[in-house]
């Protein structure tokens, strides 16, 4: 087997392995439902919903976090026509100063 076939059959066994642990990931992620897991934590706020953003915000900057923008998704929704639009927004936190092990 020459050099560029060596080569060629190792390239192509690295894209089968990642495709293949890729899918693996993925059919134990819906198998066991672990995205969602890891995903979306839900709890119920004894606040109201201004409310809860506040303290939500409140403690991400009191825990070093900065948040460059809230999202208000309601408000985008109805401006482009939607109805009966829930309240939603999204608190966009960051920070940067994190060490992420890379």
């Amino acid at each position: 087997m020459g050099a560029k076939s060596t080569v060629g059959l190792v390239a192509v066994s690295a894209v089968g392995g990642a495709i293949g642990v890729a899918i693996g990931m993925k059919v134990l992620a819906v198998k066991y439902g672990l995205m969602k897991k890891l995903m979306i934590t839900a709890r119920k706020s004894k606040l109201n919903f201004e409310e809860t953003v506040s303290a939500i915000s409140e403690s991400a900057i009191n825990n070093g976090w900065e948040i460059p923008n809230t999202y208000d998704l309601q408000e985008a929704y109805l401006r482009a026509g939607h109805k009966n639009m829930t309240r939603l927004k999204v608190i966009y936190f960051c920070n940067p100063d994190a060490d992420t092990g890379y």
